[in-house]
């Protein structure tokens, strides 16, 4: 868009390029106007000849609502001879009747007091809008009333302009408010919505509801015919923009209905559009308010409803439900939820209320009424109010402990040894606290430990299994020392000749021992024998985990250390023997 233009000077109609801007822009000499009547040549520009074609002058003529007219020559103009140049003109006698828009050129010569001229007319015709609505042009400071009498009118768009578009009305004047702004009117495409030539008031205000401010919508008309000639600003001569006022003065009704007993009212029933209204609805004895329907739609429950008006009838329909009797299940359960007696039950109109005694039943212990997951009372009865759906309560009992057994009752084991502890049995066996707690009397003969008893040192003891309630059962457990081995060391040479006094040592069973090298002077280590067997060379040697007597060798060999001769010596001949 051209940041600097200038100012078109109009006063009734508004022009603006719609499309495209021709490249020649024409500066018009004089620019004329007719809604239909005859112009003269005389109120025209025409260039004499001879002339400067140069600086040729030209008229532009606005011809309203694309009618016809003629270009006509006075009387005293005599021996009058005409050539049109194009062909949107017909030559009738001394007249020019122009039939189309567009480019418009003709030469003529007469004679006037005995002078004789020749001339030429240059120029172009341009159609402009100005629609009539009910007699009146000025449809913005004389808006269109739309009722519901006349809401399917339309203006009537004359043939003659070959393009049009409905556009958001803009202010594109300038300061004088006669001056437009031709930056500001483009703009003004920008909002274009339709191209419908039969458009209807009803449709308009529909389609742009959401423009409708103070309930006006105000409106551009854009009008194209086909032209294309530019104006000195740049502006296409074959479009014009007419400024048109809707004011919504449309009425619906809205209607009211209803299903079941009560009364409904409503603050008005007529209503323009984006009106709103208030709907109260008055339920009968015994019946409720349930909600408001339109078109099988649920409205919702909020009573009184505002509702606003759109652009057609309403009908809303208030539906009321008889209140129903509701039941109340009373079950009795143990603290883990789980059913002691077979549930009670009450039934009570909606609204009303109920109260329950505390359930008699042997061998528990009353903990309270719950609701909703929640313990909400701990008295003998409970009483609910304003009941108005099915409800559930709950009377909540502890079942108490009676007794406890185990699976066996006696438990012989070693020393160091372990075994798993009893499997208790709970009576009652949905007792609501089933925790068993372990105890030893005497924790240095057996232990417990990650359930299991432990061995810890001959003799007897009882583990005691008790509940939270107390109730206990015991356990007699003997404990047996563990057999003792004898694990010899013999410290000999290869030939299993005694080297040195063999080592012993005494062993839990199950347990280990560690014997070292024995220090045998004069004789290498060669290793460990375990039943005939070199089992370890190193210089230490562990039996693990025993169950009976053992023994083994360290096992030397033993170097010479010198030898003798006997005799010590012997004298001989050379060649005797011996």
């Amino acid at each position: 868009m051209k940041t600097k233009i200038k100012k078109l000077m109009l006063t009734i109609v508004l022009v603006l390029s719609a499309v495209v801007l021709s490249p020649a822009q024409i500066v018009y000499k004089k620019t004329l106007r007719t809604e239909g009547g005859d112009i003269s040549i005389t109120e025209c520009v025409v260039n004499t000849r001879p002339y400067d074609s140069e600086n040729l002058k030209r008229t532009r003529i606005l011809a309203k609502n694309g009618t016809e007219f003629a270009i006509t020559f006075p009387e005293s103009y005599q021996n009058l001879s005409i050539v049109r140049n194009n062909t949107n003109i017909i030559i009738e006698g001394r007249k020019i009747k122009v039939k189309e828009p567009g480019l418009t050129a003709f030469e003529f010569t007469y004679t006037e007091n005995g002078v004789s001229y020749t001339s030429d007319f240059a120029g172009d015709v341009n159609y402009y809008g100005e629609l009539k609505y009910q007699g009146r042009t000025n449809l913005r400071d004389n808006p269109i009333v739309v009722t519901n009498a006349n809401k399917n009118d339309h203006l009537t768009i004359p043939q003659a302009f070959t393009g049009l578009e409905w556009l958001l009305y803009r202010n594109v004047f300038d300061s004088d408010q006669k001056t437009i702004d031709y930056d500001k009117l483009a703009e003004c495409q920008n909002t274009a919505f339709s191209r419908k030539r039969v458009i209807s008031f009803e449709e308009l205000l529909t389609v742009k509801s959401d423009q409708i401010v103070g309930g006006k919508l105000e409106l551009l008309l854009l009008l194209q015919d086909h032209t294309s000639n530019a104006l000195s600003n740049g502006v296409p001569g074959g479009t014009s923009v007419q400024a048109i006022t809707l004011v919504d003065a449309r009425t619906y009704n809205l209607s009211l209905s209803q299903v079941g007993q009560g009364t409904v009212s409503v603050s008005k029933s007529q209503l323009k559009p984006r009106e709103s209204a208030t709907l109260t609805a008055q339920a009968a004895q015994g019946w409720r308010f349930s909600h408001w329907e339109e078109n099988g739609q649920n409205l919702g429950t909020t009573n009184p409803l505002t509702v606003t008006m759109g652009t057609q009838d309403r009908s809303i329909k208030a539906v009321f439900t008889e209140i129903p009797k509701v039941r109340v299940t009373l079950q009795i359960v143990d603290t883990n939820g789980q059913k002691l007696a077979d549930p009670q039950y009450q039934d009570v109109t909606s609204g009303g209320s109920v109260t329950f005694q505390v359930p008699n039943l042997a061998n528990v212990n009353f903990k309270g009424w719950k609701r909703n997951g929640q313990i909400v009372e701990t008295g003998s009865s409970y009483t609910l109010s304003n009941v108005t759906q099915n409800e559930i309560i709950q009377a909540v009992f502890e079942v108490p402990v009676q007794s406890i057994s185990l699976s066996f009752t006696e438990l012989n084991l070693k020393v160091g040894e372990s075994k798993a502890l009893p499997s208790v049995t709970v009576i009652p066996s949905n007792a609501t606290d089933q925790t068993i707690t372990w105890v030893s009397n005497n924790p240095g003969i057996a232990k417990i430990e990650n359930g299991k008893v432990v061995g810890v040192s001959a003799g007897s003891v009882d583990l005691v299994a008790s509940s939270s309630n107390q109730k206990k059962a015991t356990l007699k457990v003997v404990v047996a020392e563990l057999p003792r081995f004898i694990v010899t060391l013999q410290i000999v040479d290869t030939k299993g000749q005694k080297l040195a006094e063999p080592q012993q040592r005494e062993v839990t069973s199950g347990g280990n021992v560690v014997f070292q090298t024995p220090n045998v002077p004069n004789a290498n280590f060669k290793g460990w024998k375990r039943n005939d067997q070199i089992v370890e060379t190193g210089g230490s040697y562990t039996l693990s985990n025993l169950t009976q007597n053992e023994t083994i060798q360290a096992v030397f060999e033993v170097p010479v250390q010198s030898i003798t001769v006997t005799p010590a010596s012997i004298t001989a001949k050379v060649g005797e023997g011996p």
